[in-house]
């Protein structure tokens, strides 16, 4: 896994998120210019800052300080506990109830977390969950 330096994760995050920079500032309170010094590496945010800043990602100050995983791993996380749910509607969608389909449906997460089960950190908490 990349090491990731702060900005890099805000900026990580707030891509996730969904956010743009200037929705990030509306919902943290905090400047534009204020979040492109942090992501930019140019400011060191102080706790306040920080706070606001986990607070509107929904993620916690300890999450997005310390050495996280990579926005392709959060990605991977994402699509994994998506794909038992969109093999299901999928199958609904077509209006079967195939085995096969509702078989797919459970071995297509299976074959993904065991594709990166020692790559990536807290996929083994996902698969408990």
């Amino acid at each position: 896994m990349e090491n990731q330096n702060l900005s890099n994760r805000i900026k990580n995050f707030r891509i996730l998120k969904g956010f743009s920079q200037e929705a990030l500032a509306e919902h943290s309170g905090l400047s534009v210019r204020t979040i492109q010094r942090m992501e930019n590496n140019d400011r060191i945010p102080n706790a306040d800052s920080l706070k606001k800043v986990a607070e509107a990602l929904g993620i916690s100050i300890e999450e997005l300080s310390k050495n996280t995983k990579s926005l392709s791993d959060l990605q991977y996380l994402k699509a994994l506990n998506l794909s038992a749910l969109s093999s299901l509607i999928f199958a609904l969608w077509l209006g079967t109830t195939s085995p096969i389909v509702l078989i797919c449906s459970c071995f297509i997460p299976a074959i993904m977390w065991v594709w990166k089960k020692d790559q990536i950190e807290g996929i083994d908490k996902l698969s408990k969950t």
